[in-house]
């Protein structure tokens, strides 16, 4: 899927200390070059996808705790 990155919506950091390791998590707010593009998933990692409007994800699924606030922030 080719986006154009327009900015850095949200970052955090976390320590796990069992592996010592400093994670950084960022998401950007993009724009997609296409409306409905193919998508290819690794199938080791996914099985499927869907597209949703954060409005509906917010009230219909369960999500990562972080995404809340991330999803929040766009409706």
């Amino acid at each position: 899927m080719k986006v154009q990155t327009e900015r850095v919506i949200w970052e955090d950091t976390t320590f796990d200390k069992a592996k010592n390791q400093v994670y950084t998590r960022l998401v950007y707010s993009t724009q997609a070059f296409v409306t409905r593009p193919a998508i290819n998933l690794e199938l080791t990692e996914h099985m499927a996808f869907l597209w949703m409007k954060p409005e509906l994800i917010l009230t219909n699924i369960r999500i990562v705790s972080y995404l809340k606030p991330i999803l929040t922030r766009l409706v």
